[in-house]
């Protein structure tokens, strides 16, 4: 194996272990993490969006909410280097879904198609909460 698809395969794992972690915890969660409209890494309610379950406690800073997800999570946290539409593709499938009067299928229905377009494996998303 090259250095080159070891990393692939090592970028393809990482993806697969956040994507995993995201659907875990939003479905725990049971709701989007939105306050007034707004979807925040950290809401004061303690809920969180997506990519909040990403962001460790102690590296959280709370002016991350206005910075885009891969300015959070690439530079200032310097997290996995997975290409960075993963993360917003991760982001934009809560925020399309937040509002939705059918939350948990339409986030479902959102994360399938980034599981699709990164070649992860959805099945996380159909586990018993």
């Amino acid at each position: 194996m090259t250095p080159a698809q070891k990393e692939q395969l090592d970028n393809q794992f990482r993806k697969q272990l956040m994507f995993n972690v995201v659907v875990t915890q939003m479905q725990k969660q049971g709701k989007p993490g939105v306050c007034d409209g707004v979807t925040l890494l950290r809401n004061p309610d303690g809920s969180r969006c997506s990519l909040g379950f990403l962001v460790p406690n102690k590296d959280y800073k709370p002016e991350f909410e206005s910075l885009c997800s891969n300015a959070v999570m690439i530079e200032e946290l310097d997290m996995p280097r997975v290409g960075y539409q993963f993360y917003d593709d991760i982001q934009d499938a809560h925020d399309r879904s937040a509002l939705a009067p059918d939350w948990w299928p339409a986030f479902t229905r959102q994360m399938e198609r980034v599981a699709t377009k990164h070649v992860l494996d959805p099945s996380s998303l159909h586990a018993p909460a």
